[in-house]
């Protein structure tokens, strides 16, 4: 997630060549910055735009908890026969500023529709968690999908969904969208080309319920972050009982709620390599578990150092009411040995 800054300016500082989004459905809401960008002679944009209305900046401010959601698409469709994306490079930056006058808490998850193709859910993945004070801003663009959720690629060529943000407070958001197509260079190569479209979608608010006293159940890394994460000892990954490979993959499943949890189930999901399900007891606010799995060797590939990846998904099964539905997944990574 990008740093909080002071001016209200939104920024989308990732390049196309490590993630682009939105869709040129858009393409007709926005023709007089599309032909400012064509004329202008742009290639790749780097830009920030404010967008906001009299409603937002009047609105009282008052301590609530809000949603907001936004569209987001990420990554490269190559292929001109694909009837879900027309093909070419696609970038998002959803820009957050907190105009009020108390700091706000913020909560971000990306839900995804593709992948997987066809009418089936995709998975829902914890982001990061912030702060914004009194007049700062950030934005969530693909780069920071790139590096807090999905760290080793973009589990297709492309992802589509929506980033939902969660606040204790009200803000101003907008999300930033352009594209451009793919030309052909050197015969075989496809590269960006100039900038097709750019939009700036004001995104509203969703006040939601007051949250009562119920549990939150979330996984979290049992050990500190290390160098490079994903070693035994960091993260979500531990050493195996006899020390040997492949380590283990460890979940701390901890109820961050103002109430109890009654029993429920946790799993660790390695994809196509299974999942497995561990029983989780009752927990009191405050009180945790450590959950530990082997990990499936195959999960690792062959060669001397390969990662595994997988999901860590608290109460899979929906069995406890909590006050947030959308902290029970996030993303591991284990490397079968250490470097020499």
């Amino acid at each position: 997630m990008c740093l909080p800054n002071n001016n209200n300016q939104f920024h989308a500082d990732v390049e196309f060549e490590e993630a682009v989004m939105v869709g040129w459905s858009v393409a007709s809401r926005i023709s007089a910055v599309k032909t400012l960008a064509l004329f202008a002679g742009l290639g790749l944009w780097s830009m920030g735009i404010w967008v906001s209305s009299t409603a937002a900046q009047n609105a009282p401010d008052r301590a609530r908890t809000l949603s907001y959601t936004a569209k987001v698409i990420c990554g490269t469709q190559p292929d001109p026969e694909n009837l879900q994306l027309v093909r070419g490079r696609y970038l998002t930056a959803v820009n957050l500023y907190n105009r009020g006058s108390k700091a706000v808490k913020i909560s971000a998850t990306v839900a995804l529709a593709h992948p997987p193709p066809g009418l089936e859910a995709g998975a829902v993945h914890n982001i990061a968690e912030a702060a914004l004070g009194p007049g700062e801003a950030l934005a969530i663009d693909c780069g920071d999908l790139k590096a807090h959720v999905f760290k080793f690629g973009f589990p297709d060529t492309y992802i589509d969904g929506f980033v939902v943000v969660e606040s204790t407070g009200a803000l101003s958001v907008a999300a930033v969208y352009s594209a451009a197509p793919l030309l052909t260079k050197d015969c075989c190569k496809d590269i960006a080309g100039p900038v097709a479209s750019i939009d700036v979608e004001e995104i509203t608010a969703t006040e939601m319920a007051a949250p009562a006293d119920l549990p939150d159940l979330v996984p979290l890394p049992p050990n500190p972050e290390g160098n490079p994460l994903g070693t035994p000892g960091t993260g979500f990954c531990t050493p195996s009982a006899t020390g040997s490979v492949p380590p283990n993959a460890t979940v701390k499943i901890a109820n961050i709620g103002s109430a109890p949890a009654a029993a429920s189930q946790a799993v660790i999901d390695f994809g196509k390599f299974g999942m497995v399900a561990v029983p989780v007891g009752p927990l009191a606010p405050g009180g945790e578990q450590l959950v530990t799995v082997p990990i499936p060797i195959d999960c690792f590939g062959t060669g001397i150092e390969k990662t595994c990846e997988f999901d860590a998904i608290a109460d899979k099964q929906g069995a406890v009411p909590e006050s947030l539905e959308t902290n029970n997944m996030r993303r591991g990574h284990c490397l079968r040995a250490r470097r020499g």
